[in-house]
């Protein structure tokens, strides 16, 4: 009965938070999508002629996309009712709060959409890079190319993954890094949204360059670990382990070798995709609500590594010391990117079994509803011919991905929304771990910008 509770509750805040905000979410997501599409075509159109500059236009694409999806994930703020609780920023009189856990400030602060944007978009950039979306965003381009251009000279293409461009990417990672680096500089003594632009394309850059490098740094590892002989051995063990396995022909199709084959093949992917992705959309929700002010110790809080932690920060937080000032530098993206996220993903897991479970069903469901709409409008649009197809793809992505894409974004609030007000005051009275208090009426536009305590 509470998992129904639990399933129900968090339902009705998606639908509440979809009829209070859906106008904001549409609008920002249509506006994000065209300016990414324009972006891809524009990009291939300048091909490899102007190549810095078709690489920077992909870049602004993609920020573009991330950003609409911050502003969406921004705009359900006036409507949760996580703000009513304003817990103190440390324990008091040493008293934990209930899960153990210490909620920044932060998330308790209103800011507007820009400087939102400009805060939480390091994170977002930091997992697209680490889970592979840039590779899609990749993709993407190289059907741009395909699209313009076509197949006739694939080296007038503006994007290439051949090894032998990998000074050009690497000159392009580092530019980035240097000038991020430089407008951050800046901004901590003149705040601005000039400079906060300038910085969210540097970053964009940054991970961009970083991930083809990657990219084509792998495809040579794999190529060296393909001719290895230890590489062989372990591939012909394995294939004899499945030998030893009985060729039982199993009621649905395969033989019991074959599903242990594709299970150890398939499964680490699926359980990505299943469970981790979910969870990590609701760690960068965290984010862009201020799950920002986080210190590296509280993230091994709890370990044996605390203590450690602790003393290498110390010693680390001289000024004046270039030492320090090249460790800070060297760990800026763990310390302002991945150590929120972390410290996010427990809060996730301190909202309890009951709600995480619900909440990866809902997701698990939405991901569903979005195969079955996908394979739908193929089925209405029909056979269609090469160049149509292309030309339609950008515009059934749309179709698809837009309504799916409000309602996860509903969803990531509203459990986040759910998750903060455990980790402030523990269980509800009525026995539901998720009882929220009741939002004040959100406003129809979004929230107006405030400056920093």
């Amino acid at each position: 009965m509470q998992t129904l509770r639990t399933a129900r509750g968090l339902l009705a805040d998606v639908v509440r938070l979809l009829r209070a905000r859906w106008g904001l979410l549409i609008g920002w997501y249509c506006l994000g999508w065209a300016v990414h599409q324009g972006c891809l075509f524009l990009s291939a159109l300048l091909g490899v002629d102007h190549a810095v500059l078709a690489n920077l236009v992909f870049v602004v694409g993609v920020v573009a996309r991330l950003l609409s999806l911050v502003l969406m994930i921004q705009a359900l703020e006036p409507a949760l009712g996580f703000a009513a609780l304003r817990p103190a920023r440390e324990p008091v009189d040493g008293a934990d709060p209930p899960t153990g856990l210490r909620i920044p400030a932060s998330v308790f602060e209103r800011h507007g959409p820009w400087q939102t944007a400009a805060l939480a978009i390091g994170p977002f950039l930091a997992v697209y890079a680490v889970w592979g979306f840039v590779e899609d965003e990749v993709r993407d381009l190289f059907v741009a190319n395909y699209t313009v251009l076509g197949l006739g000279d694939v080296t007038r293409w503006s994007i290439s993954l051949d090894p032998a461009r990998w000074r050009f990417y690497l000159a392009t990672a580092v530019a980035g890094w240097l000038v991020r680096t430089l407008a951050e500089q800046l901004r901590r003594r003149r705040p601005g949204r000039p400079l906060d632009a300038v910085a969210v394309l540097a970053e964009g850059v940054w991970t961009f360059g970083v991930f083809v490098l990657v990219v084509i740094a792998a495809k040579a590892v794999r190529g060296w670990l393909q001719t290895r002989v230890v590489t062989l051995e372990l591939l012909t063990a394995w294939q004899t382990l499945l030998d030893l396995v009985p060729d039982w022909r199993l009621p649905f199709g395969p033989t019991l070798s074959q599903l242990l084959d594709t299970l150890v093949r398939v499964a680490p992917g699926a359980v990505g995709t299943v469970l981790l992705l979910p969870l990590m959309w609701l760690a960068l929700t965290a984010t862009v609500f201020g799950w920002r002010d986080i210190r590296a110790d509280e993230v091994v809080a709890g370990t044996r590594l605390e203590a450690r932690v602790r003393r290498l920060t110390a010693a680390g937080s001289a000024p004046r010391d270039p030492l320090a000032w090249v460790a800070r530098t060297a760990t800026s993206d763990l310390r302002t990117k991945y150590l929120p996220v972390a410290q996010a993903f427990r809060l996730v897991l301190a909202a309890g079994p009951r709600l995480v479970g619900v909440y990866l069903v809902l997701a698990t469901l939405l991901a569903s509803v979005a195969n079955l709409l996908a394979i739908g409008l193929t089925v209405l649009v029909g056979p269609t011919d090469q160049a149509v197809g292309l030309l339609l793809d950008p515009l059934e992505q749309l179709l698809v991905s837009l309504p799916v894409t409000v309602v996860s974004v509903t969803l990531y609030g509203a459990g986040f929304d759910r998750a903060v007000v455990v980790a402030t005051r523990g269980p509800g009275e009525d026995g539901d771990p998720t009882t929220t208090p009741a939002p004040a009426p959100a406003a129809p536009g979004p929230a107006p910008a405030v400056s920093h305590p």
